[in-house]
């Protein structure tokens, strides 16, 4: 169903597509099961970030309670669209959330480059996404020094927590 595209309804009124149901799930999924409190999510398109960020707290809501995030949600979204002191606020407060919040910055490839937040817990792909060189550039912040936490691996491999190295010279 996720795959087709297929349209749903999580309370009978508002429509989505079933692959962007299936994103947020897994997302709050992952937020609960290793605590993330830190996400960037990168989607095809500003519209999409938006919607993703805008109804994922109905969709936290409608999930079995044992599978709902313990404290705040903050989901908001950034783009190219918006002030860059806007967009600056934003990442500042994804980067030092509250300590009962779980942040989550929805985007458009406005934080493909030249963004170093260290603090980031999980950055997720929710669109189909197919330029190595974004994803390369996306999460080539996270690897500049030696750091324990969850990282998504490959589809093929599991979640995991592994201890990080940089590289040899």
């Amino acid at each position: 169903m996720a795959r087709s595209g297929r349209i749903v309804t999580i309370d009978g009124t508002e429509i989505t597509d079933a692959r962007s149901l299936a994103g947020q799930i897994g997302i709050a999924k992952a937020m609960h099961r290793y605590n993330l409190r830190r996400t960037i999510t990168f989607h095809s398109r500003v519209r999409r970030a938006r919607q993703f960020a805008r109804s994922l707290p109905d969709v936290v809501a409608w999930m079995p309670k044992v599978q709902r995030l313990i404290g705040i949600l903050w989901p908001r979204h950034v783009s190219g669209e918006m002030p860059t002191g806007r967009r600056y606020a934003l990442m500042k407060h994804l980067g030092t959330p509250d300590c009962r919040e779980r942040a989550l910055l929805p985007n458009a490839r406005r934080l493909a480059e030249g963004v170093d937040i260290p603090a980031l817990d999980s950055v997720a792909f929710v669109d189909p996404h197919q330029a190595e060189i974004d994803i390369v550039q996306a999460v080539g912040g996270r690897s500049d020094g030696p750091t324990t936490k969850p990282s998504a691996q490959l589809p093929s491999q599991s979640l995991s927590t592994r201890t990080k190295t940089p590289p040899s010279p």
